[in-house]
């Protein structure tokens, strides 16, 4: 009986499995600039589905940003977390953290580059329905939607 009862558990632990959020480290560009986007998925989904791209508050992407991707992709979404800054350029510290993400302040065209640099690499994606695509970010990252005015 207890082997019956190990083979039930291990097998429902296998098709579980096969439902994971899977994860990925994804280069891509603004022009020259090399930007390093985190994309998280449920590889069990079929089809097509809603995409919320992630914009990184002023120290860059973190893992709180990609945590709250593999959240959103339990909830069905692809999840993005996009790369404002560049694929190098990551703040050590708060002087460093206010220097650049204030130079992107100061050039809203270059953020909304950005933006729609990261939109245009999601939208490609199969597993993305490029007319369900929204953007969320993180105190620097919330100034997105103000990028492009």
């Amino acid at each position: 009986m207890k082997a019956l009862v190990f083979l039930f558990t291990s097998l429902l632990l296998a098709l579980h499995a096969t439902a994971a959020v899977k994860t990925e480290t994804v280069p891509y560009k603004d022009g020259k600039t090399e930007l390093e986007g985190f994309i998280a998925y449920d590889d069990s989904a079929k089809g097509p589905r809603p995409a919320v791209m992630i914009v990184h508050q002023w120290m860059g992407p973190t893992d709180h940003e990609r945590s709250h991707a593999e959240m959103l992709a339990e909830k069905g979404y692809v999840a993005f977390v996009i790369d404002v800054y560049g694929k190098t350029v990551r703040p050590k510290n708060m002087d460093e953290a206010g220097a650049i993400s204030g130079s992107y302040k100061e050039n809203r065209k270059l953020f909304r580059e950005r933006e729609l640099a990261a939109y245009n690499f999601i939208k490609k994606d199969k597993r993305v329905d490029g007319k369900h695509i929204v953007v969320m970010g993180y105190c620097f990252g919330g100034k997105i939607g103000r990028a492009h005015v």
